[in-house]
C-alpha cells in the first residue's frame, strides 16, 4: 500500500489557518468581554487604590430619600417599578461589590446581588461621570458620587 505524501507547504498553509481561526476566537471573546460594561466596571474597581478598599458605608441613616438629588430619587422610583434603566440611561448590570463596601448577606443570611445605575442620561461622547445608583435584590439601594469609592444608604 502506497503512502500519500502531503506537500510541506500543504501543512503550513493548514497550520496558518488553524492560527487564523484560533487567533481569531481568542480575539472575539477578548473583544467581547472588553466592551462588556460590567466586565469594565469590575476593571475600574479593581484599579481603584487600596485606600478606598478601606472607606465603609457611609451616612446610612437618612430619614428619607430627599436627602439626595431630585434626579437619583427619580431614576430610584423608574428601576424599582420596571426593573430596568430609563430610556437613554446606562445601567443593570451586575455590580460585584468586590470591596466588599457593601453588605454581602442580608439579614436573613441570604447572598445580595446588586445591579449600578446611571442617574444621568447617558450624551453620546461624554464621560458617564462618577455618580451611580447600586440596587440590592433585597431592596437595598446605594447612591455614590465618587465612582464606588464610597457609599450612600438610601433604603
Amino acid at each position: 500500500m502506497e503512502k500519500t505524501k502531503i506537500p510541506e507547504f500543504v501543512k503550513y498553509l493548514i497550520f496558518l489557518l488553524l492560527g487564523i481561526v484560533i487567533g481569531y476566537f481568542v480575539r472575539k471573546n477578548h473583544i467581547s468581554d472588553t466592551n462588556n460594561p460590567a466586565h469594565q466596571t469590575e476593571i475600574s474597581i479593581q484599579e481603584k487604590n487600596e485606600s478606598s478598599a478601606k472607606k465603609s458605608t457611609q451616612n446610612t441613616d437618612f430619614e428619607t430619600p430627599k436627602d439626595f438629588p431630585k434626579y437619583v430619587n427619580e431614576v430610584l422610583e423608574y428601576v424599582t417599578k420596571y426593573q430596568k434603566a430609563p430610556e437613554g440611561y446606562v445601567g443593570g448590570r451586575k455590580f460585584k461589590n468586590l470591596e466588599k463596601l457593601l453588605p454581602q448577606k442580608s439579614d436573613s443570611g441570604q447572598r445580595i446581588n446588586y445591579q449600578e445605575w446611571d442617574v444621568h442620561e447617558h450624551v453620546e461622547g461624554q464621560n458617564r461621570g462618577a455618580e451611580r445608583l447600586v440596587t440590592g435584590d433585597d431592596g437595598s439601594a446605594y447612591y455614590t458620587d465618587d465612582h464606588y469609592d464610597s457609599f450612600k444608604k438610601i433604603r
